[in-house]
């Protein structure tokens, strides 16, 4: 999933992961390394790839559901094209 800078910003300085004197070192880091912010703070441990998910999930307003691959039944997998 590749979610936008600024919509990453928006989201971890809402949740209060981030604040504003943060960004600008971080956009330094994202311009210096050429990846998106979304993979700069979870190299820099801002928030797990998890949280992340989950955030953004309430974000656009749909629900999150962690599903263990081990635990779906076989017949059901092969109806996924």
């Amino acid at each position: 999933m590749r979610v936008s800078d600024v919509t990453i910003q928006k989201i971890l300085l809402k949740a209060g992961k981030l604040k504003e004197e943060d960004l600008p070192k971080l956009a330094e880091q994202v311009e210096a390394e050429k990846k998106p912010l979304q993979d700069i703070v979870i190299k820099n441990n801002v928030i797990n790839d998890k949280e992340l998910t989950r955030l953004y999930a309430d974000y656009i307003d749909i629900p999150f559901a962690e599903i263990n691959a081990k635990e779906l039944d076989r017949d059901v997998l092969k109806l996924i094209p």
